[in-house]
């Protein structure tokens, strides 16, 4: 399909408006299996081991359905379904899940709208809808467990740091107040029978609590850096908390809303094992879409398996990508944990290459048949050498493969959250270059154990990797990274007060040179030709030059920017609707984003579909 989108439909656009035609790659879709295994198996009472799955659905206008359940009971090789109404699919559709004495299992649904789902599947599939544990009734149920006092104790994120207790023999919630407006997520909750213990974090520190149940008074226990945690349990005789900071460690008994130092755990079993279910150890399962096959082990060598329903949902797609000198084909990936596809453009068809279990947003790639995939969880760096075959998520020799096993391709080398010293820190990793000496550069957010931009390095010949001190950068995020010289530029962005700055970053001794102070609060998506530096962020396009760190123009558009990309002719296109300054004659406006260039030709996605750009 050819549309033709001329920028002169909007009267005195730019004087650099230029037609262009855009059309749709014919099959280049990214699908999902609609089924996908819980994180939860059991035993049911005739001592058989069952395994458990959802099902999304969607309707007859491709709107999000009622879930389905699956039940399969590995001996008898039987698979039961149920429909679980209330609760939808969708990215992520749950988030975490706690066991009672009964072996019932709780678990934390996003969709049509945050709530718990009870599920009892001893012998069949039993549900009931809880609602929302929360007086906001919207918040995350982000950390819940239960305590030594027949109740279970839930925490929020995504809305406050709200807390309830579910009361097992009146079957109801007591819900309570904001534990700390200072932090965004309650990270652990637990309680006895007068207190409720919650650890509250994600800004600047992480604090221990004890709340009066009764008066709902709180008071303030421990408070520690952000990057560190505390290990906080319910067990059968008492709650307990291990701290090991370097200005505080130990071990402590919390009781009637004090500390007590301990020398020793004596509180017996932790209440999270005594009603977890008993798994054989040496269980194993795994899902293959492509067989629609739940397969089983109960000693990792012989496995069994069941098929189950199974349909393909087509997803948006998250990521495009490319190898140099390489004319016939693209590459992408679906969106959230998606397929990857390599999509040849004379056959005009897609070729489904596998899975990673990793959510890619960014690529580099390392010469014509590797390149480093990285992104989410614990920004990971992933090589992937497409001239061998994919046996990440496959199975080989009954064995199923992990993006970490030795024969995995994809692999999985590091991660830039927790490797190196000191590690760069982020979960996500949103930008990857190459610099001068031939060293992977990545830069994203650190989240959950702090707040702040970071960037990384990883030196593949010296087998090192490494990221910067990132506390100078808390309450900042990233915004884009692009090499000069020697140096990286790190551009930042933030929504507090201070403000950052643009960055100079030296890979090589690991530190920040310099920097230039142009008042932004958002630095934006950054290009560089030769000493030139071009911004685009937000509603404002500007230019410094880097050598006299003056700034040359900055322009404000009525309208904001969601992408951006320089080509290889030194044009630019960005994303927008708004009308742009005349005087901008090398940018051209289009209605895409998420840009590639592969030999000369741009690519965008469009929500479920990537299209071409061709420039008159």
């Amino acid at each position: 399909m050819k549309q033709i989108l001329a920028l002169l439909l909007i009267a005195g656009v730019t004087a650099s408006a230029q037609p262009y035609t855009i059309d749709t790659l014919p099959g280049a879709s990214a699908f999902i299996s609609s089924f996908a295994l819980a994180p939860f198996t059991g035993v049911a009472s005739n001592g058989n081991t069952y395994i458990t799955g959802f099902i999304e659905h969607t309707d007859q206008h491709g709107n999000a359905a009622d879930l389905e359940l699956v039940r399969i009971e590995t001996q008898t090789k039987k698979a039961e379904y149920k429909t679980i109404r209330g609760f939808s699919g969708g990215k992520g559709y749950y988030w975490n899940h706690t066991y009672d004495k009964e072996g019932n299992i709780y678990l934390s649904m996003l969709y049509p709208r945050r709530k718990m789902l009870k599920l009892n599947l001893r012998d069949s599939i039993y549900y009931e809808d809880l609602g929302s544990p929360f007086i906001n009734n919207n918040a995350l149920t982000y950390a819940l467990s239960a305590g030594n006092n027949q109740r279970l104790y839930f925490g929020s994120s995504s809305g406050g740091t709200y807390w309830s207790e579910y009361d097992l023999q009146q079957k109801q919630f007591i819900k309570h107040h904001l534990i700390d407006s200072n932090n965004d997520y309650v990270l652990s909750i637990t309680g006895d029978k007068d207190y409720a213990y919650a650890q509250t974090g994600q800004r600047r520190s992480v604090n221990l609590w004890a709340i009066n149940k009764q008066t709902e008074e709180k008071k303030l226990l421990f408070s520690i850096p952000n990057n560190t945690r505390f290990d906080l349990n319910a067990f059968e005789n008492g709650v307990y908390v291990g701290i090991n900071t370097d200005t505080l460690k130990g071990l402590f008994k919390l009781e009637k809303g004090q500390p007590f130092a301990v020398k020793e755990n004596k509180g017996g079993k932790s209440i999270a094992t005594l009603f977890a279910p008993q798994i054989n150890p040496n269980f194993s399962r795994y899902y293959d879409p492509s067989s629609s096959r739940v397969y089983f082990s109960f000693d990792n060598k012989k496995y069994d398996y069941v098929t189950v329903k199974n349909a393909a949902i087509q997803t948006g797609i998250k990521k495009l990508f490319a190898f140099p000198n390489d004319a016939d084909n693209i590459y992408y990936a679906g969106d959230y944990y998606g397929n990857y596809y390599r999509y040849n453009l004379k056959e005009k068809r897609a070729y489904l290459l596998g899975s990673t279990g990793y959510n890619i947003y960014s690529s580099a790639a390392l010469n014509d048949s590797m390149i480093y995939l990285s992104g989410y969880p614990s920004g990971f760096i992933m090589l992937w050498n497409k001239n061998r075959p994919w046996t990440t998520q496959t199975t080989i020799n009954g064995k199923h493969v992990n993006a970490q096993d030795a024969n995995a391709n994809p692999r999985i080398l590091h991660f830039w959250k927790s490797e190196g010293t000191p590690a760069a820190g982020f979960h996500h990793t949103f930008q990857m270059v190459k610099d001068n000496n031939g060293n992977l550069v990545g830069a994203g957010d650190v989240i959950r154990i702090g707040n702040a931009a970071s960037i990384g390095v990883y030196n593949a010949a010296a087998g090192k990797i490494y990221g910067i001190d990132y506390t100078p950068f808390t309450g900042f995020n990233f915004a884009g990274i692009a090499t000069w010289k020697e140096l990286v530029v790190y551009s930042m962005k933030t929504k507090f007060k201070r403000l950052p700055k643009l960055y100079f970053y030296h890979p090589g001794l690991n530190k920040m040179t310099d920097s230039i102070d142009l008042g932004f609060r958002n630095y934006g998506l950054i290009f560089i030709q030769k000493n030139v530096l071009t911004g685009i962020a937000d509603n404002h396009i500007y230019s410094v030059d880097l050598t006299t760190k003056k700034l040359l123009w900055n322009y404000e558009i009525a309208g904001n920017i969601s992408g951006a990309k320089l080509l290889h002719n030194g044009r630019f296109v960005v994303c927008t609707s708004a009308t742009l300054p005349a005087a901008l004659t090398n940018f051209t406006a289009l209605p895409v984003a998420s840009y590639l260039e592969a030999n000369n030709q741009l690519y965008a996605i469009s929500g479920r579909h990537i299209v071409r750009i061709h420039f008159k």
